[in-house]
Order: C-alpha cells, then structure tokens, then sequence
C-alpha cells in the first residue's frame, strides 16, 4: 500500500516537473524569437557591419537608429547605418584640379537648389572668377559662398580671414566683425521628402553651417554621420582651421550684415586663405566687392512668424526640440529674429504650468530677443480645458493678463490643428469664448474650411499652394488644384477629386480633358442653401463635346445645367440649394477642352475678415534652399497672403534624420547647447523674407 503511493506521487511529481519543463522551453525559445527580433528590426546584419567598420574592433552601444562610441575624450555618434545606400558617391577618374595644388570657384548663386558635394567635377552653380561680387541693401544680411578644391594632396590647417570692407570713395567701412565665416558640411539625409516612405533615399545633402567643421564627420563610402557630442553639441564662436582631403570640394558661406547707418556705395575688402600643401605654407587673396544699394530693409507690418516647439525647463542641460533652458531659448529666439520674423507662435502646456511662470519667462525672453509684435500666437496642442467651459475660460483670461503685461494687445488662440470643419463647428464654444474673452482665433486648416469659419475665425494659416495669383475677391474660392513650379508638385492642398484622372490632367493650374471616357470632376466649396453664386472660368481651347455643373453625389444643385464652352471667359450665375455643398462638373467622353481660371464667388460678397497666412508646401526643414526663396518671397504677397507662419523652427530628435519612420526632423536650425547651428534652407528663407521686404520698400 504504502508503495503503490510513493509510485503515484513520484508520477504526480513527474507530470508536474514535464509541465514546468515545457513551460522553460516555451519561455526561453519566446524571449529567443524575441530577441531575434529585435534584433531583426534594428540590427541587421548590414548595419552591425557598418558600427563594426566605423568602430575598428573598439566597444559601441546602439541606441536605437544610431550608435555611440567613448573614445576617452568625447562621445561619437553614429546616424544612418540603418539605411542602405541607393547612391553610390565616389571619386571621378579624372579630377579637373589638374597638378594644381588648388583652385578657388565662386559660387553664382548662394540659394539655389543645386547641390555643391565633395565630389562634384565639375563643380555646378560655379564660375571661375578673381573677385567675389555681391550687392546688399542697408539694415541686410547678404550671403556669398566660394569653393576650395584640393588637387592630389590634402590641404591642411585651412584658415579664412576676411578685412574691413572700405568705400572706394568715402571715409566708411564695414567692419569685418560683421563678416561671419563658415564651413559647409555635407552629410547623409534619410531622403528628400520631409515625410518620409519605402522608396526614399539616403542622400549626401549640403547643409550645415559650422565654424568647427570636426563637429560633424561624414563616411562617404560607409554612407553614415559620425556626430561629436551628440547630447551636448558645441559650435566654436568663430571659424576653426580644418583640412581639406585631396581631390575635394569644400564650400565655404559668407554672411555680411550691412548696417542701417552705412553710406551706400561701393566697398572693397580681401579674403585671406591660408593653408599647407605638402608641408608648403600658401597663402592666396581673393578680393570681395560688395555694392550696397540706397533701400533700407525695414521690419514688415505684416505677421512672419514660425511655429517654434521649445519649452521652457529651467536647469535643463540637453538638446532637444521640445525642452530649453533660457540661454538656449534666448539664443534660438535671437535666431529667428535675426532672419527677419517678427513673431514666434508660442508653444505651452497649460496643464503643466499652472502658476504660468514657464510662460512667463518665455514671454521675457521674446521681448529680451528683440521682438515688438503686440500680436501673441499661444500655442496649447493639448487645449487644456476643452471639456470644461468654465476652465477653459479661465485658462484664456489668466494667458490674457499676463501677455498684456508684456505689451502684447492681440492675444490669438491656437485651436485643434488642422482640423476640418465637423471637428471645429462641434467645438465652436472654444472660438465664441475666446471672442467674449476678447482674445482672437487662429488655427492651421485649409482654405475652404477657414471660409466656412469666416464668422469665428481671425487667422487662418493655409497651405502656400491654396492660393494664386489672380484669385479675385479674397472670399471667393479657386478652384484650381495646384500649380506645378520648377518641378514640386504641391501637397496638403484641397486637389479635385477625379474620375479616370489619365483623361482629366492639371498642369500649371490649367485643365485639359482629353478625349476618351467621362470625367466628372467634385470639391467642396462653403456654400450656403438659397444663395446665388458665380462660376467663372475661362476656356483656352475647345475641340469637342459638352461640360455640366450636374446635380446627385452631394452636389449643392438639384438640377444639371449645361455651361458654356465657347473659348473665352464665362461668369455663370447658380443658386445653390444645399449649405457646405459639392461643386461637380461633368465631362462627356467626346470632349476634348482646355480649361483655366476657375473659381466661385459669391454674388453681394460680404467681407471676408479672414487674414490668411501662409505655410506648409513644403513645411520647414526640406533640403531645397531655392524653394523656400520662390515660394516664401514676393511671390506670396502677389497670390494674395497676408504673411507666414511657418511649421517648424525644429521638430522631432532633429540630429537623427532615421529615428522616426513616418517624419524626418523639420529643421531650419540645429538645437545646441548654445547657439544654434544654421543650414542653407534657413538662411534662403532669410532671403525669402528680405525679398518681401524689398517689394514693400518699392511699393513706398
């Protein structure tokens, strides 16, 4: 008896201890799978070849998309091994230097879309030239740019001194302090869409503007960043001396600041390059000529700003876009006020900040930084105090009496972000208490919805692209989907929604049907139920068929009416019998016709208060420098904005382009922990603003 129960616990043990054993197994082959795929997911056999290559056998940490090294005196880390190369960047054969030791190009235009790379032969937007000539205005930033090539020997301890810049006729100068000299660095991006997708990519962008070029090192070959100090940059006050390799391009950036009170005329001055060569000592002289015209730059009356993320967090002592302490956020405001924005939309948490004494330093800081705007942009991406009324206005009323100590007389508030008009009019108490408050209303949204929030809407900021040239009454709506300038097809607009798109193509704003199948054609406009409306637009060329403003699929006509196609321009009278209807149009399959100007305005306007801004096309951080000069400059005063806010100073972990799938960093400054480091896109937005500034100035 008693051992037929020892044998039927030492059974019960068993089955127990195989449980248990399965379940290890289960456990250890789940953390191993797991592991492995982890690994799977952020080291791969390629990018552990690239750390190991780059490291030389010495011990590394991955953090996520990059790779930190101690060398004992600083940490270096590694950014774009996660991404395999799909252009390939070597030397040329042949290297048009010759036996030359070096050769100095000036660069034609500063801001321009063509990329100047170590390795270009030969060297585009360039001419051979002796002298580096530029024209200024007064009270403005000018840039001027160069390229040193090396020729089969490096060029070492490369050292640029700039003099006095002397009138030719008068006893006046401008002083070489006001010479700023930089390096420009080329180095890998994710790819050249802002969003980022499958099929991007990596690309060697000239973008950084260092005076201590070693803060950045770049493998053209491993294709990786090899940044120093990654949490605790530094850029040198002043250029440091750096090598050139041989057989290689370097650019160099010149900003002058011409000053207010300086006589007008011509100036001369000489730029000093030093360097060895084989041991040699050279030094070379390249003569600067700078003609500063009689029109000074004068602040502008109306809004430039740009959204900026950073918050204020005493003794903070890192880099990001989110969080600063004073000297970082006083130097990035001074930044942004130096390139010629006269405001900043604020950003705060007001859930976090309840005695408002973070938002308080923010907004002494900003008058500290120079800027005088009375207009405040408050930013609260949480709009803390939506479910509530009675908080949410007391949040409005606390914001408003301490910008009013500041000097601040318009208080406009942020509400949800790009929404559309469903999401806004559930929450339309938000806009009528910030009225009754008498604070104003400003948000990010498309044309067409700021249209329909006409009555409680005081600025709305629009995509560039959603308005014209030649758009009319500032209340109507253009229809015309997009423009297509110097190849960017613009994106976030209000496009037209198409049948058979291959039979119905817009090009440079203009539509053409082409024969084949039906077309129709639809997009939302504000119309209202029982109000007369006009479509107006013009027929360039008309082969065949017919075209009707046709009623079913949410259109605002119950009934079809057939439009005119004679060549010309036509101003059809409507009536619209549904409110926030659809304008459709409909194209039979034998019709062949060229379309143009296409818009809807209402008959008896009333006026439009809406001031709209502008941003987006593209947002902030983009690598195309002339973009941001064409679509930012005059331009956008023609096509009927009334100014910019554009998103963003900086976003995202702005030094690691691969550390979100979805977004590459949005930025025109990289943070520090001091001053902030500029890039070409920034200093072309400058230029942008400067060219607004000089159509007012003409206007005068």
């Amino acid at each position: 008896m008693d051992i037929n129960r020892i044998e039927k616990f030492c059974i019960y043990i068993g089955k127990k201890l195989l449980k248990l054993l399965s379940f290890l197994i289960f456990y250890y082959f789940f953390i191993i799978v797991f592991i492995g795929f982890c690994f799977a997911k952020g080291i791969t056999s390629y990018t552990k070849a690239i750390y190991d290559y780059i490291t030389r056998g010495s011990l590394y940490k991955v953090d996520g998309t990059k790779a930190n090294i101690w060398d004992g005196k600083n940490m270096w880390t590694i950014t774009g091994a996660v991404q395999k190369p799909c252009y390939l960047y070597k030397k040329p054969k042949k290297w048009s230097v010759g036996n030359k030791h070096f050769q100095i190009l000036v660069v034609k235009s500063p801001i321009s879309n063509t990329y100047i790379l170590p390795y270009s032969d030969p060297v585009p937007n360039t001419i051979k030239t002796h002298v580096l000539t530029l024209i200024s205005f007064r009270n403005d930033y000018q840039p001027a740019s160069f390229v040193i090539r090396s020729g089969g020997y490096p060029l070492k301890n490369v050292f640029i001194q700039v003099s006095d810049l002397r009138h030719v006729k008068k006893n006046a100068k401008i002083s070489s302090k006001l010479i700023d000299i930089k390096v420009v660095k080329c180095w890998f991006q994710a790819g050249r869409n802002l969003r980022r997708s499958k099929n991007d990519c990596k690309i060697l962008v000239p973008e950084l503007l260092l005076h201590d070029s070693s803060l950045v090192k770049v493998d053209i070959g491993k294709q990786v960043n090899i940044i120093k100090n990654y949490n605790k940059i530094i850029d040198a006050p002043h250029l440091v001396p750096f090598n050139i390799p041989a057989r290689f391009n370097q650019q160099i950036w010149l900003t002058i600041y011409v000053p207010e009170n300086v006589s007008c005329g011509n100036y001369k001055g000489i730029i000093k390059i030093s360097f060895k060569v084989q041991g040699a000592k050279k030094t070379i002289f390249l003569p600067l000529h700078l003609k500063v015209n009689s029109e000074v730059l004068h602040d502008l009356h109306i809004p430039i700003a740009i959204y900026y993320l950073g918050m204020y967090q005493p003794g903070y002592n890192n880099i990001s876009c989110r969080l600063k302490n004073s000297k970082q956020m006083l130097a990035e405001f001074r930044d942004i006020r130096a390139h010629g924005f006269n405001n900043i939309a604020i950003c705060h948490v007001y859930s976090q900040d309840l005695g408002l004494r973070k938002l308080k330093k923010t907004l002494r800081l900003f008058r500290e930084a120079g800027f005088k705007s009375k207009k405040l942009f408050y930013i609260d991406w949480h709009l803390t105090g939506l479910d509530n009324v009675i908080r949410y206005k007391k949040k409005l009323l606390a914001i408003k009496s301490l910008a009013k100590k500041f000097g601040f007389t318009e208080i406009y508030i942020y509400n949800q972000d790009e929404a559309n008009y469903k999401q806004f009019i559930k929450k339309k108490f938000t806009f009528e208490i910030a009225k009754k408050v008498g604070c104003k209303n400003f948000v990010a949204t498309h044309r067409v919805t700021a249209l329909m929030l006409k009555n409680f809407l005081d600025i709305a900021i629009i995509p560039r692209c959603e308005l014209q040239e030649g758009f009319g009454d500032p209340c109507s709506l253009t229809l015309n989907s997009a423009m297509e300038t110097q190849g960017l097809t613009p994106i976030w607009c209000n496009p037209w929604r198409i049948t058979n798109p291959k039979y119905f193509i817009i090009q440079s704003g203009i539509g053409i049907k082409k024969l084949g199948k039906s077309v129709i054609l639809s997009q939302y406009f504000p119309s209202k139920a029982g109000r007369t409306y006009f479509l107006n637009y013009e027929i360039i060329r008309h082969g065949n068929g017919n075209m009707y403003f046709i009623s079913g699929g949410g259109s605002c006509r119950k009934r079809t009416i057939k439009l005119p196609v004679s060549e010309g321009k036509h101003h059809i009278p409507f009536r619209c019998d549904i409110t926030g209807g659809t304008l459709r149009l409909y194209l039979s399959n034998n019709t062949d016709i060229m379309i143009d100007n296409l818009s809807v305005t209402p008959s008896n306007p009333t006026p439009c208060k809406v001031i709209f801004l502008a941003y987006n096309t593209p947002q902030a951080g983009r690598e195309s420098p002339e973009t941001y000069y064409v679509k930012y400059g005059r331009s956008l005063i023609k096509a009927g904005f009334k100014g910019i806010c554009q998103f963003a100073y900086q976003t995202g972990k702005c030094w690691d382009d691969w550390a979100n799938n979805k977004w590459r960093p949005h930025v025109m400054a990289y943070p520090t922990l001091k001053e902030p480091i500029p890039t070409i896109q920034w200093e072309a937005f400058r230029e942008a603003i400067d060219n607004i500034k000089l159509f007012y100035e003409y206007k005068k």
